[in-house]
């Protein structure tokens, strides 16, 4: 498997592992100040939408990138 093959399954993976960090960042971000200002019942609409992305969001990225790296990671050994 060439160099830039494995970078692109790394940074795959590495995307994959980011995008969770970000989008939990940035329910926090947003759901917090809410639920302290405006109401706590915010909260379960957080839950809400963090559980559904969680659910049918997230599988779908899983299986993309399980794709990726079943398709582009086929290994040609020769014996020595």
């Amino acid at each position: 498997m060439p160099a830039e093959q494995y970078e692109q399954l790394v940074q795959a993976v590495r995307r994959y592992r980011i995008q969770a960090v970000v989008f939990t960042a940035l329910m926090f971000a947003i759901f917090v100040p809410l639920i302290i200002i405006v109401d706590v019942r915010l909260g379960f609409t957080g839950l809400i939408v963090f559980f559904a992305w969680a659910y049918l969001v997230r599988p779908r990225q899983r299986r993309k990138v399980a794709e990726k790296i079943r398709a582009n990671s086929r290994w040609e050994l020769t014996p020595e």
